[in-house]
């Protein structure tokens, strides 16, 4: 078993605190999500995952077939670029 991962994604449509249940709520039920959060202040949603059982491309599918497309946010040390 690899070890957990964790993501960061940007995520514009998050709105309110529906939307953050919404999130944390879809992600949670699939095997291998761990600690879900998102926020409506920031439009981010972070993921602990196992890499072993899900991937990234899948977090986002499944995001993105909630209404919330996402886009991963690289990890502090690089450069940020998010186009919207």
């Amino acid at each position: 078993m690899a070890d957990k991962q964790k993501a960061t994604l940007f995520a514009p449509d998050i709105n309110c605190g529906h939307c953050q249940a919404h999130i944390t709520n879809d992600l949670g039920k699939f095997p291998g999500i761990g600690t879900v959060t998102a926020s409506p202040q920031t439009k981010l949603v972070e993921v602990e995952y196992d890499p072993d059982q899900v991937s990234l491309e899948s977090i986002k599918s499944v995001l993105w077939a909630a209404g919330y497309p996402a886009k991963e946010v690289p990890a502090e040390g690089q450069k940020a670029s998010i186009t919207l």
